[in-house]
């Protein structure tokens, strides 16, 4: 039997296009997809349960990342007037204020940049416990103390 699969079996499996793995292009090309928030991926995640934007979690996640993917062209923008040293160098969302100096944005432009990179920011942040918190050597009534204080 071994030796049936061997020499049958194993070219013919070779020969079927199911059985191989996608190509590094393919899943780049995927990824890319997935990647933006437009008509597409409103498509692939129209049977998907998603949470409310309002909703922390995931919600926050995807209403921050709606916000990127919406001002993508405008940080493109920035990143264009980088290159061409009217603005300087650094990183293009925390560079709205020398972009509307320098005439790349309007001031409604560099607000929606500066929005979506708080909301981005928001949504990635983690807690941040002190050491005694981490470890529960704090007590409940110490700890209210602290955050009155």
């Amino acid at each position: 039997m071994g030796v049936f699969l061997r020499v049958v079996a194993l070219p013919l499996l070779r020969i079927n296009r199911l059985s191989g793995m996608p190509s590094d292009t393919l899943a780049g090309e995927a990824a890319q997809i997935m990647q933006k928030w437009d008509a597409q991926t409103q498509r692939l995640n129209a049977d998907l349960y998603l949470p409310n934007e309002a909703n922390p979690g995931a919600g926050r996640l995807m209403h921050a990342f709606r916000l990127v993917c919406e001002v993508e062209p405008l940080v493109a923008k920035i990143k264009v007037a980088q290159k061409s040293g009217n603005v300087p160098a650094g990183d293009a969302d925390a560079m709205t204020e020398q972009a509307v100096a320098a005439g790349v944005l309007t001031e409604a432009e560099a607000a929606r940049v500066a929005e979506a990179r708080s909301e981005r920011l928001a949504a990635i942040e983690v807690d941040v416990f002190t050491p005694d918190e981490f470890f529960g050597r704090v007590s409940r009534d110490n700890r209210e103390q602290r955050e009155a204080a």
